[in-house]
């Protein structure tokens, strides 16, 4: 499939209203992020201590626990040497 078949196999996808709101958000400036990432960042301090407190937990859990099961799922490979040894 050529290029233009590929983008029009994409565009179908979507209506056109849609489309055109798709065009129009493709290319946000770095303000408009940063203003975004900004004002989530306000409500998520806006959050009772407890609330943070248990979202650090969670995430340092789910990061920890990563780790761990990392290791043994990636043993079998590393064991394996060439030569089959």
């Amino acid at each position: 499939m050529g290029e233009d078949q590929g983008a029009e196999a994409r565009g179908r996808e979507l209506k056109p209203g849609e489309q055109r709101t798709a065009e129009e958000h493709a290319s946000v400036p770095v303000s408009v992020v940063h203003e975004a990432v900004r004002r989530q960042g306000e409500e998520e301090l806006g959050r009772s201590l407890q609330a943070l407190a248990w979202s650090g937990l969670a995430a340092g859990l789910s990061m920890g626990m990563s780790l761990v099961t990392e290791g043994p799922c990636c043993r079998p490979i590393c064991r394996r040497r060439p030569g089959g040894t």
